[in-house]
């Protein structure tokens, strides 16, 4: 499996553009990730670790190939270059669909942790364990990454808005989350597959080896 060097240096080959200067490496050291682990109340998992470490990232906005159900029933636009914007769905067998990927970067661990921080939510969610690592599909979907499962999640901003959860309890927040929410990957890496490689990727959580748009 690759890594997320490897993962980082795919996305920054192939998409140049999303970076306004050379990737930089991450400054992160071993006291900075302990100091960031007792501020959130959780160990993060090899993979984040791996991720943290190895290169800052900007905040920047790439596009991702969904296919399958969530492709056919979810997503009902698709982005087109041709049009530089979203299309009504046409029986197409890809969706591709906007992601805005917080950036990962700052001098220190108390830096880094202000970039899990982007809604009035982020609190609460850092305390039941979810990392909001970014959106998709113009904003519709946050994105999740679970620091007790380890897998990344992804739910619908209105199912939270109208949710009628306790935010300061951390067991509601997890059962409300996990019930609602739906799988985006069964790891970080998977995650960062998605995003760096631009392989379809189906609501089985597989990958179908192919890359039919960039941008």
């Amino acid at each position: 499996m690759p890594t997320a060097k490897e993962y980082l240096e795919t996305l920054y080959q192939q998409e140049p553009q999303l970076f306004s200067e050379p990737l930089k490496m991450s400054i992160l050291a071993e006291t900075d990730l302990q100091f960031m682990e007792q501020q959130i109340g959780y160990r993060f998992p090899k993979q984040f670790v791996e991720f943290l470490t190895t290169y800052q990232l900007p905040q920047m906005t790439m596009f991702i190939t969904f296919c399958g159900e969530l492709a056919e029933y979810a997503l009902h636009k698709t982005f087109s270059r041709e049009k530089n914007g979203y299309v009504p769905v046409n029986s197409e067998e890809f969706v591709v669909a906007d992601l805005m990927w917080n950036g990962m970067n700052g001098n220190c661990g108390a830096d880094y942790l202000k970039n899990f921080e982007r809604y009035e939510l982020s609190e609460a969610w850092l305390k039941a364990g979810f990392v909001d690592i970014g959106s998709f599909y113009m904003e519709s979907y946050l994105v999740f990454y679970d620091l007790v499962t380890e897998k990344v999640c992804f739910i619908h901003n209105e199912d939270i808005m109208e949710a009628s959860v306790d935010w300061d309890n951390i067991t509601n927040i997890r059962t409300f989350m996990l019930e609602n929410s739906r799988l985006l990957g069964n790891n970080f890496n998977d995650f960062l597959r998605i995003v760096c490689t631009g392989e379809p990727y189906d609501d089985e959580l597989i990958f179908l080896g192919e890359k039919p748009f960039r941008n």
